[in-house]
């Protein structure tokens, strides 16, 4: 009995830490899907880096690069996503 409890606790657990490391890396580019590879990479800032199937890394932050086709609407996003902006990148693209 108890190796049957053993071999169920291994299975969940195995379980649950495939189901926690999955995640869904991948960007949109021209409507086409690219997947992307974490790369181990030591940082001192809160970035994580990425390969894309061309080899090129890509580095992901927690920050939106938000550009607007009507900037004069920006008032209503940051109030409805609940954004803030920390600069202006040009005339209508924030970060």
């Amino acid at each position: 009995m108890k190796t049957t409890s053993i071999k169920v606790l291994t299975a969940t657990l195995l379980l649950f830490s495939q189901v926690g490391c999955a995640s869904d890396s991948y960007y949109y580019k021209n409507s086409q899907k690219v997947e992307l590879q974490p790369k181990p990479f030591r940082s001192s800032t809160k970035i994580d880096y990425y390969q894309n199937s061309r080899g090129i890394v890509l580095g992901v932050s927690d920050r939106l690069i938000l550009k607007l086709k009507n900037p004069q609407n920006l008032k209503e996003y940051l109030l409805e996503f609940d954004l803030k902006i920390e600069r202006s990148l040009s005339e209508n693209i924030y970060l």
